[in-house]
């Protein structure tokens, strides 16, 4: 009776679900500032917990925020790995979970909520556009999402499209439908470099600037395409792209910004202590 007394005045866990190995980075440095601002708001009234698949280098904003590091793979659907989940959320008295990147509809929400769980929250930062759904399809996903026992509690988006995207093409209640914006730390103007001066652009050029990791999904291409038309076709020598973001085709971009068709009008740029690629015109 003792031990079950214990138990029911142990806080509530906030369980934060990470995808991938602690050491990740790129998209996921973002991801990592959101878990830190969530276990410091929520520590004071619940238990929070960051479960990684695996842990190797614990990022910095992490080591030092108050949520707890714990290894559970809530990423895999072996019967195996489902029944350590379900133990893990039972043991932990996990009442509400943050995910990234999951789905609107799943059968293991059902089993999270069996478990204990009271609150799915999604936060979808995926990119790209989706198939309209048919109004018959679209009208059944209505439906399901009316099944709370197997859907998310809440949809937030990255952006107001995806937002849009979460109502119209998945069918989620508006309601139940948020964007969070992503955010970044504002600098002080008059302690930072005009962009001109720090990448050796010429004062008559109009610098249009790409912050993005350099990965296929971002579209990096098309705005080499895009410098091409303006250059080439169109005669323009008065604008130059600036790209900044480290990524898995980070040399892929370089190489493609260095083919015979690009230069000299289009001079490839590389900023490893940004890390940026500029390309100019």
């Amino acid at each position: 009776m003792a031990s079950e007394d214990r138990a029911s005045k142990r806080p509530q866990t906030l369980l934060l679900v990470a995808n991938y190995d602690s050491d990740v980075g790129y998209a996921w440095w973002l991801m990592e500032s959101y878990w830190a601002t969530l276990a410091a708001h929520f520590t004071p009234d619940m238990s929070v917990l960051l479960a990684y698949p695996s842990i190797s280098r614990v990022p910095n904003v992490v080591a030092s925020s108050p949520a707890q590091l714990r290894v559970m793979d809530f990423g895999s659907a072996r019967a195996r790995d489902l029944w350590k989940q379900f133990t893990f959320l039972r043991v932990n008295r996990v009442y509400a979970m943050y995910l990234t990147d999951a789905p609107a509809i799943s059968l293991r929400y059902a089993m999270y909520r069996i478990a204990g769980v009271r609150s799915v929250i999604v936060h979808d930062h995926t990119p790209g556009a989706r198939s309209i759904s048919l109004p018959g399809l679209l009208y059944i996903k209505r439906l399901l999402h009316r099944l709370s026992f197997f859907t998310a509690d809440a949809m937030l988006g990255a952006s107001a499209y995806v937002t849009r995207r979460h109502r119209k093409i998945l069918g989620f209640p508006a309601n139940r439908c948020f964007t969070v914006e992503n955010g970044i730390v504002v600098e002080d103007p008059s302690e930072t470099s005009d962009v001109r001066d720090l990448f050796s652009i010429p004062a008559t050029r109009r610098v249009l600037v790409c912050a993005a990791r350099a990965h296929p999904i971002k579209g990096i291409s098309v705005l080499l395409e895009a410098m091409h038309i303006l250059v080439r076709e169109q005669g323009r020598t008065d604008v130059h792209l600036l790209h900044c973001g480290d990524g898995p085709a980070l040399q892929d971009l370089v190489t493609r910004a260095e083919e015979p068709r690009w230069t000299p009008q289009i001079r490839p740029l590389i900023d490893t202590s940004k890390p940026a690629t500029t390309t100019s015109s």
